[in-house]
């Protein structure tokens, strides 16, 4: 497995991963705050985890005063 700083091109399978945990972690209406976030907020502080090419998980941190959680595939 492999860490990585996100890019635009992870948002599809970030917003997979959180769809997948829907709705023992997440709601599906959390999608567009994920959205919001990853469009407007993701920085060098939010990463993937990679392996075999594949993003199989997320999470970081908003440095700006405000906090985001992790999101795992399982």
């Amino acid at each position: 497995m492999r860490f990585r700083t996100y890019t635009p091109q992870d948002k599809q399978a970030v917003i997979d991963i959180l769809l997948s945990n829907c709705p023992k972690y997440f709601i599906e209406s959390d999608e567009a705050d994920l959205v919001d976030f990853l469009d407007n907020y993701a920085d060098e502080n939010y990463l993937v985890a990679e392996e075999n090419g594949q993003v199989i998980g997320c999470g970081g941190h908003y440095t700006k005063g405000q906090t985001h959680g992790m999101a795992l595939r399982g």
